[in-house]
């Protein structure tokens, strides 16, 4: 188990990752602890953040879809501007 700890200490750098991979514990570490260790959980937390990335693009642009459709007369891009304001 110290190794395991020592090995995420030594990949994952900043205090920001850290706190995703608290709050994402359950998701990011391998089943198996046998196959855990910083590089697999490195790897798994930059995958999910850009999976957490893609499905926040995806929201966003149907969001501004769905307000282009209700503001037909302003542009496309300013739609998009605030969609991408709109906090959660």
């Amino acid at each position: 188990m110290t190794e395991l700890i020592d090995s995420v200490y030594i990949s994952v750098h900043s205090l920001e990752d850290m706190q995703f991979l608290v709050q994402y514990a359950s998701s990011l570490f391998p089943a198996k602890h046998t196959n855990a260790n910083g590089d697999v959980i490195w790897h798994n937390i930059l995958a999910l953040q850009d999976d957490l990335i893609r499905k926040r693009e995806a929201a966003i642009a149907t969001l501004a879809k769905a307000l282009t459709g209700l503001y037909p007369e302003q542009k496309l891009e300013t739609v998009s501007i605030l969609a991408l304001l709109v906090e959660y």
